[in-house]
């Protein structure tokens, strides 16, 4: 079998801007999100849900973004159960409905959570929140956590997802920084409003944002490359 090269993560992208204090451009955000948009639309006309989008799983293929990590993939409906180890996730990166029934199976409930389309959406709203602000959306939380224990082990990894858990599924509305603000109304409307929308009755499809204004305005560069990525290299 043969597969393309990445160059690298989303994640390796968004560390060497934050090492550069570089911040990317509003045009090359626009280009960034309807990729990553466009390739979780693909996965989902397919019937499939990803349920681990962050940037570490975009890869970048000559400055295209593509979803990697699809071995965990399951089809829409799919009863999720925490003994499949082929399924993973990010509890920076996953839905508040998600990080519920996590907790609830942690505390031996016999919780049912099913995958849907909701919850790549949420994810990849924290994937594109996480690309603005140049660091994950709740990490000052998890930091929190992190600062109110001396040492660290599984056993304190657990209580600290687990405690993250319980904030994430309380959530009535997210906090949004105002660096995200730099992007225009338009970029925070696509996340408040339609992506890291805490109903996940009320957050749609992906398919559907495509008209939104932000995404709307965009167009292709030969090669797919950005401007911020070409000053960089």
């Amino acid at each position: 079998m043969v597969t393309e090269l990445a160059d690298g993560t989303l994640a390796d992208l968004i560390e060497d801007f934050r090492m550069e204090r570089s911040k990317f451009g509003t045009r090359d955000m626009q280009r960034l999100s309807l990729q990553i948009l466009k390739a979780v639309a693909a996965l989902h006309s397919k019937g499939y849900v990803h349920l681990d989008i962050r940037p570490e799983n975009i890869l970048l293929y000559n400055g295209v973004a593509k979803l990697g990590h699809v071995g965990g993939v399951v089809p829409v409906g799919h009863q999720l159960s925490t003994m499949d180890h082929s399924v993973s996730h990010s509890v920076l990166h996953c839905a508040p409905e998600m990080a519920r029934w996590l907790n609830q199976v942690r505390a031996g409930a016999n919780a049912q959570l099913r995958a849907s389309y909701a919850l790549d959406i949420w994810s990849a709203g924290a994937t594109l929140s996480e690309l603005a602000i140049q660091e994950p959306l709740f990490d000052k939380e998890w930091r929190a956590l992190e600062n109110d224990n001396e040492v660290f082990d599984d056993e304190l990894a657990e209580h600290m997802e687990k405690q993250f858990c319980h904030d994430l599924s309380a959530i009535k509305q997210v906090w949004f920084p105002g660096t995200m603000k730099g992007f225009g109304p338009n970029f925070v409307d696509l996340i408040t409003r339609h992506l890291l929308v805490v109903d996940a009755n009320e957050r749609g499809s992906v398919k559907a944002v495509f008209s939104h204004a932000f995404l709307s305005s965009t167009s292709p560069r030969p090669n797919g490359h950005f401007s911020d990525l070409d000053a960089m290299q």
